[in-house]
């Protein structure tokens, strides 16, 4: 197996990237001494699929690991 690990998956290369806040975490995982700049898995397809029922009729799920702060 000869393709690198993030091309056998599909990442997205690394500049296809449009969120700003992404290079202060590589800045603090670099300031913190990992040698190896933070990546994140992102994909250049998304597998979406068509609805089988109108969005009225249907349940919708948000799944984060976002959480408020609480000092």
């Amino acid at each position: 197996m000869s393709e690198r690990p993030d091309e056998q998956f599909g990442f997205a290369p690394d500049h296809d990237s449009p969120v700003p806040y992404m290079q202060r975490t590589r800045d603090y995982y670099a300031a913190i001494g990992y040698t190896t700049p933070y990546r994140w898995a992102h994909y250049v397809d998304a597998p979406f699929q068509p609805l089988k029922k109108p969005l009225s009729r249907s349940r919708v799920t948000i799944v984060t690991t976002a959480a408020p702060n609480d000092p």
